[in-house]
């Protein structure tokens, strides 16, 4: 099977423009506006039965948590990695006379450590990696969730996601 390089986008250099959490929770959201701008989180998350079985589901988190909660998690995406969802990164190529040609760098959260290694991608695909092949495997030291800016998400959109996250137009899939 052909490999496809995945790489999650480190977080911007420069200062966040957003303004504190404490100013996003106090904003005001509208649940539909935020259906709208959850399409974003899709790739990754199941909110009701839309979207990919990437990230945690938040179907039920989204109605269980306080406002702050939900805020912070979207503004700061590393600050609290939800156990199995840690992310890696490999490198994988080819080796001759002791050094690598890496072909490929793949992102994602790894699902099987056999051989061959199991990595499951955004979007919910799963590439299978024969040890021989992998140069490194290595934690990263972050979420692989993009900083709110690099999805488009400004305060306003923020809140509007979260009204939609706690409002009852998000179904339960069973």
């Amino acid at each position: 099977a052909r490999l496809i390089s995945v790489i999650s986008p480190e977080p911007p250099e420069t200062p966040s423009t957003l303004p504190s959490e404490q100013e996003i929770v106090a904003l005001t959201g509208d649940p539909e506006r935020g259906r709208a701008a959850a399409a974003v989180c899709y790739s990754c998350h199941k909110i009701g039965a839309v979207g990919a079985e990437f990230a945690p589901d938040l179907t039920v988190f989204g109605k269980t948590q306080p406002r702050e909660v939900l805020v912070h998690a979207i503004v700061n995406p590393s600050a609290e990695i939800s156990h199995g969802f840690e992310g890696s990164r490999i490198e994988v190529g080819f080796k001759r006379d002791d050094k690598w040609t890496i072909s490929h760098t793949i992102d994602g959260i790894i699902v099987s450590d056999a051989d061959p290694l199991l990595i499951k991608c955004v979007g919910g695909m799963v590439q299978k990696v024969e040890r021989s092949r992998l140069a490194t495997v290595r934690r990263l030291p972050r979420s692989l969730m993009p900083q709110p800016e690099l999805l488009g998400l400004d305060a306003q959109k923020i809140s509007d996601i979260v009204a939609y996250l706690q409002s009852e137009g998000v179904k339960q899939p069973f």
